[in-house]
């Protein structure tokens, strides 16, 4: 990567709903990418994963089939995932 290169990081974030005390995040995706400064164009994605998390708490559970309805993950795809936090 060149001087004039810079590295951007795009997240995405799916959760059970929008109450920060009751609803849990379940799915985080990145996408890692170096961007000419100048231009601001998209030279290369040099990395990018996107990981499930199965929401613990029961209000979370409870409200999932309605975030299912906007997101469209299944329970069964979160089912037993947790988060990669090494990464």
């Amino acid at each position: 990567m060149n001087k004039e290169n810079k590295l951007g990081l795009v997240v995405d974030v799916e959760t059970t709903g929008l109450g920060p005390d009751s609803d849990e995040i379940i799915e985080l995706a990145v996408k890692l990418f170096s961007f000419h400064e100048e231009s601001g164009e998209i030279i290369d994605i040099l990395d990018e994963d996107s990981y499930l998390r199965e929401p613990l708490s029961t209000t979370a559970q409870r409200n999932y089939d309605r975030a299912y309805r906007i997101h469209g993950i299944s329970y069964d795809l979160v089912r037993g995932k947790t988060f990669y936090d090494e990464k």
